[in-house]
């Protein structure tokens, strides 16, 4: 997954900040996940190589021109989950191991003006 930030073109004026609110998301594995649903956990998720095995396709998104903000010195220090178990020596995503060669499909989608 890629990922980028880019500057706020509306500006911190337009932003309501007298009134903040928060929300609480919550990771469970999948123990927790029937303690507190009483369910069981959904199916197994689908890794890179079931997507493309099963012609699946992969999205890209068109930022061509624009410029993502600097990194974060702070966040770019974090390993991610994979990262950490190979400094560790142990495979943390077996399963999900990365393709080098997946379908790409180019999407454009246009966005109506108006009043949300």
């Amino acid at each position: 997954m890629k990922q980028k930030i880019y500057e706020d073109g509306f500006g911190v004026d337009k932003w309501d900040q007298e009134h903040g609110s928060r929300c609480f998301v919550h990771l469970l594995n999948s123990i927790q996940y029937e303690a507190v649903t009483g369910g069981q956990p959904p199916g197994k998720m689908p890794t890179a190589d079931d997507y493309a095995k099963a012609g699946l396709l992969w999205f890209r998104i068109h930022d061509e021109g624009k410029v993502a903000v600097s990194a974060s010195t702070v966040l770019s220090g974090l390993d991610s989950v994979a990262a950490l178990g190979v400094k560790k020596g142990e495979s943390p995503l077996p399963e999900n191991t990365p393709l080098s060669q997946a379908p790409v499909v180019q999407q454009i989608k246009k966005i109506r003006e108006g009043s949300f």
